[in-house]
């Protein structure tokens, strides 16, 4: 699994920054379902039933900020943040098992 995991991410890398970024947030979303799953003993999401937290364009709208001065047409200049804390990630765990 590590081994697919890897690949995966190499090939992100190799299309684009964002898709890379974008990759990695999906899969820490993941683990942080699971996790939650586990702790809470919940049955484990397995298959394509329900689709994860930013599998969707309109689940990326808040990663964008317009600290530079630019426009929302200037996608260019505006600034990606992706969240760091593993709060984050868990409470997007939680708001999973309520869908």
């Amino acid at each position: 699994m590590m081994g697919f995991c890897k690949s995966t991410f190499f090939k992100r890398m190799d299309s684009s920054g964002f898709a890379f970024l974008m990759t990695l947030y999906r899969h820490i979303v993941r683990n942080a379902v699971f996790i939650y799953a586990i702790e809470n003993k919940l049955d484990l999401p397995i298959g394509d039933e329900n689709p994860m937290y930013g599998d969707t364009p309109e689940d990326m709208e808040g990663f964008f900020t317009d600290d530079n001065g630019a426009g929302e047409e200037d996608d260019i200049k505006r600034t990606l943040r992706i969240p760091t804390d593993m709060e984050h990630y868990m409470r997007k765990a939680q708001e999973y098992f309520r869908c």
